[in-house]
């Protein structure tokens, strides 16, 4: 029996509904989505509008039977700024960083290739249960590293910030536990609304500098973002660094890779779909792929699959993919809606940390769900080994580097993963 109130295939009953599941789900994404952005120093309104149309290609690659958002990607912040570097400065030209996402979409489609050439019998037999489900709780837990960050005012590390957190956290946690209807499927909405309410109060009173109201410009209704391809210069470019940026996009593109199929289990998992069978997993990588070559084209960054969309999946037993198209709808029209990104752009971070303590435990938790579910056997040595390994490896910051090439994280907890399923031999412990 379904635990979900709309499944993939099927409608929001109300318009009501649907506008504000629509709602929650696109706040759920705008977190990375602005700080990969910021930390990056690309256009944020085009960000958005990049991952909306770059959502939508990947919907229709899909053939609308994989519900997530795909938005601006964490594992290759290093290549963008890279890119940027070689590239003098990131108001000048962008195309190094629409070349590294061309590389990506082109491995993604070699690789979408040999998948549906060859199946996932052998991807189910190389990344088991144990691997994928401690593999999603590598991420959940990876993922958190970052809320600290967000919880800091003006950099520095802030009382009233952790303050603000908590408080967000805890509204979200209120309306998931005794919220009744609309309420109990809202948590994330309701909780970043009374959070940021709560921030203003204190930046009106003079307690704490968390919103920026001078930001507050609603004079703009339409304001075109900055999008990467005005800033295209091919006779200025230096094509000599273009071996460098294929080696820096690509060999992110692999740990971005192993991110995707997990991301797509932890989707698995979240709307009790075979996403890696229907649609496939080539279909999804191809998406994820060309969405990518877009998302540089339209915001300067490469896209992933967003494990915060996921995380809201669980919470508000939504799967629907016409909610995801309408999600992918909003953050277009949000992209050049002048008030939102004023809005946006006084949001605190603390807000957003309140809102990632809760949807980041989620993800972890569809991992040990997933372990569970397979009644995993931790009497047998191998699991044991495997499980242990990885979530350290994958949470302790531990990293392989030579030259460009790095290996850490996820990546690093998958690859270790994968080896010793392969290497040990099933045994139990005495």
């Amino acid at each position: 029996m379904s635990n979900l109130i709309y499944p993939i295939n099927q409608k929001p009953a109300t318009v009501r509904e649907w506008v504000m599941y629509t709602i929650q789900f696109t706040f759920a994404v705008l977190t990375a989505t602005v700080l990969i952005a910021t930390i990056c120093g690309t256009n944020i309104a085009a960000g958005m509008v990049a991952a909306g149309i770059s959502t939508l290609v990947f919907l229709c690659i899909t053939k609308f039977r994989a519900p997530i958002v795909i938005s601006n990607s964490g594992a290759t912040v290093s290549a963008v700024l890279g890119a940027i570097a070689l590239s003098n400065s990131v108001e000048t030209n962008l195309l190094g960083v629409v070349l590294g996402g061309l590389t990506i979409m082109v491995i993604y489609s070699i690789a979408a290739f040999f998948i549906k050439k060859f199946g996932i019998a052998w991807l189910t037999k190389l990344i088991p249960p144990i691997i994928s489900g401690t593999t999603i709780i590598v991420i959940g837990a990876t993922l958190a590293g970052f809320i600290p960050t967000y919880a800091q005012v003006a950099g520095s590390y802030s009382l009233i910030g952790c303050a603000v957190a908590i408080f967000t956290m805890l509204v979200i946690v209120l309306c998931m536990h005794y919220g009744k209807g609309m309420v109990k499927t809202l948590p994330f909405l309701i909780g970043l609304l009374a959070g940021y309410g709560l921030s203003l109060i204190l930046t009106i009173t003079g307690v704490a500098p968390l919103v920026n109201i001078a930001a507050l410009d609603f004079n703009r209704i339409i304001a075109m973002p900055d999008f990467a391809f005005l800033h295209l210069n091919f006779a200025t470019f230096d094509w000599s660094t273009l071996p460098q940026i294929i080696m820096l996009f690509g060999l992110v593109s692999l740990a971005a890779m192993t991110e995707h199929i997990g991301d797509m289990m932890t989707a698995s998992a979240a709307s009790e779909r075979k996403l890696l069978e229907d649609p496939g997993l080539h279909r999804t990588l191809l998406g994820d792929g060309v969405g990518s070559f877009i998302g540089t084209l339209i915001g300067a960054q490469p896209n992933t699959t967003y494990s915060e969309y996921t995380s809201t999946i669980v919470v508000s037993k939504v799967a629907s993919v016409y909610v995801t198209f309408t999600t992918a709808c909003a953050l277009i029209l949000l992209g050049i809606f002048g008030p939102f990104n004023q809005f946006i752009t006084s949001l605190p971070n603390c807000v957003f940390a309140g809102v990632s303590m809760v949807a980041y435990g989620m993800i972890a938790m569809a991992g040990l769900r997933t372990i569970i579910d397979n009644k995993i056997d931790f009497s047998n040595n191998k699991n044991v080994a495997i499980f242990a390994t990885m979530l350290a490896c994958g949470v302790s910051g531990f990293a392989i580097t030579y030259g460009s090439f790095n290996l850490s994280g996820i990546a690093l907890a998958m690859v270790v993963g994968i080896i010793l399923n392969l290497i040990l031999k099933d045994s139990k412990r005495a």
